[in-house]
Parts: C-alpha cells; sequence; structure tokens
C-alpha cells in the first residue's frame, strides 16, 4: 500500500517537506517495485536508491539541527542511527534473500510516518519558529524579521 503524503506531515519547512515528499516517493516506487514482482534488478535498484537518499537526507537534518543549536539533535541523531541501521539490514536481507521485503518495508514505513509526524515536525517548529528578541525564539539559527 502506497505512502501518501498530506498536510499532516508537513514541517513548514520547504527543504525539508520536499526530501520527505521525496523519501515517500522512493518508498511508494519500492512498494511497486516489490509489489508487482518486478524483478530483483528492479527491486534491488530501488531499495539501494532509498537507503543512499536516507542516508544523504539524515545529515542534511542533523546538519540544520547543529546549525541551529537544536537540544533535542543527539536523541534525533539515535532515531536516525537506529533507521539507517534497519535500511541497511532490509538491503542485506534483500540481496541476501533472507527475508521478505515486504515484511520489513512494513516496518520502515511505520517508523518513516511516526518520525516525520512527531520528531522531525518539533524539529522543524523549533528550528524555524519566529524570532522574538524577546523570547525563546531568539535562539540561533531561528529566522528574524
Amino acid at each position: 500500500m502506497p505512502l501518501v503524503w498530506n498536510s499532516e506531515l508537513a514541517t513548514g519547512n520547504r527543504p525539508i517537506d520536499e526530501q520527505h515528499r521525496r523519501l515517500f516517493q522512493l518508498f511508494n516506487d519500492l512498494d511497486g517495485a516489490v509489489g508487482r514482482d518486478r524483478g530483483e534488478r528492479e527491486v534491488s535498484r530501488t531499495i539501494t536508491a532509498l537507503s543512499v537518499y536516507v542516508v544523504a537526507h539524515f545529515q542534511m537534518e542533523e546538519d540544520l539541527m547543529r546549525q541551529g543549536g537544536y537540544p533535542g539533535l543527539a536523541t534525533h541523531q539515535v532515531a536516525h542511527q537506529l533507521m539507517k541501521i534497519q535500511v541497511e539490514d532490509m538491503v542485506d536481507q534483500y540481496e541476501s534473500m533472507r527475508r521478505d521485503p515486504v515484511r520489513v518495508m512494513r516496518v520502515l514505513e511505520q517508523w518513516l510516518v511516526e518520525h516525520v509526524q512527531k520528531e522531525d515536525r518539533a524539529m522543524a517548529q523549533w528550528l524555524f519558529a519566529p524570532w522574538d528578541p524577546a523570547g525563546p525564539g531568539a535562539r540561533a539559527g531561528h529566522k528574524q524579521p
């Protein structure tokens, strides 16, 4: 079943949201390749593209958090690291044919939606909140008027 992007998943930050949409598209490409039994070559290519993009996306988010002084950086990095391990495991398991990719994809699907809705949304709201010289929004990395 394909992942559907909706407004509940938006963080309000264009680069992050565009990358999340791309992650959803890559996931849906993989889901389609597996569901239509497109063959090992296409599934392998799609899994690889997804795993490479996940790493690049996580790096971009972590760079933003580091630059903005996000207090939840360490916790967010742990969540990213755990997902990177799961994605790498998915690639390894598919390539060695030890596990049905559909089952692994369901774990990825659930994590992706929950992570975007909770952790990424909170991170983006903190990093990109309006700047207020009198309040907590006056942190480094926040947009000034």
